[in-house]
């Protein structure tokens, strides 16, 4: 009897699927609202309001799990609650006064990149421990960022100039591994999927324009009179764009799917 009972047991346990375990993210920072969201005791708009939580608030130990649905778990001030997911954007220390764009360990090796003035223009400067540097500057400088850095697909360095286009290094040797002679804006942001597709786009440049693993765009989308794109990340499958300015003159974000179609503008609230 005993070992019938074991058996049934185990065939128990091989019918029931194991509950996956909420994805933990970290620290987060309350973005792409006018002033405040609501930290609820649920996830549910419905559900009873903790608090408010200010715009660029930080809240920590956030995680997302599909139980959740549209919203992420988070401790604000040291009380647990849920927030809309679309309210909440990764959480960086700032960048440093000395003008360092990217700090990073990659397969080993340190990276930096340094954005100084040149003249009228930007000089960034990237280097890997005593291995290899890679220069680029512009021509121009305004209160806008014309220069940028940050690691890609692969662990490739991502070297940006609004003036020259996109270029991805190897971050062992320095080589190119290919340019994207194309202007993204200045001041640009970008996230990537699983794939390694890059989404990116700034101030005064194109509407999102999607990147592959080889340097080729495979589309531009289009969000009308929205100006002043400056943050993005993917949610749910879907790309979600902050824009300052929309349609009614207020910020908000548009949404696209992963393939550049429109799918939804809407204002910024709570």
């Amino acid at each position: 009897m005993r070992r019938i009972a074991l058996l049934l047991a185990a065939l128990v346990a091989l019918a029931v699927p194991a509950m996956a375990e909420p994805t933990y993210i970290g620290t987060m920072m309350v973005d792409n609202c006018e002033e405040w969201v609501s930290l609820r005791d649920g996830p549910g708009t419905d559900r009873a309001r903790l608090a408010k939580v200010p715009l660029y608030g930080i809240v920590t130990d956030a995680e997302r799990d599909p139980s959740y649905g549209d919203f992420t778990y988070v401790n604000y001030d040291g009380q647990y609650g849920y927030i809309l997911s679309r309210y909440l954007v990764p959480w960086a220390d700032p960048e440093p006064e000395d003008g360092t764009v990217l700090d990073a360990t990659v397969r080993g090796h340190h990276i930096t990149a340094t954005r100084t003035f040149e003249g009228d223009g930007e000089r960034l400067e990237v280097a890997c421990d005593d291995l290899w540097t890679y220069t680029t500057r512009s021509t121009t400088s305004t209160e806008l960022d014309f220069t940028d850095a940050f690691i890609g697909y692969d662990d490739r360095v991502m070297v940006y100039n609004t003036e020259k286009g996109l270029t991805a290094l190897d971050p062992e040797t320095g080589e190119m591994i290919w340019t994207l002679e194309e202007g993204l804006g200045a001041s640009i942001t970008h996230t990537m999927d699983a794939e390694g597709t890059l989404y990116i786009g700034g101030y005064y440049g194109p509407d999102p324009v999607a990147v592959d693993v080889n340097g080729h765009v495979k589309w531009r989308a289009s969000a009308p009179d929205c100006n002043w794109l400056y943050k993005m990340f993917i949610e749910n499958g879907e790309l979600v764009c902050t824009y300052d300015m929309m349609p009614d003159g207020e910020a908000g974000y548009v949404v696209f799917d992963l393939d550049g179609n429109l799918l939804r503008q809407e204002k910024a609230g709570n």
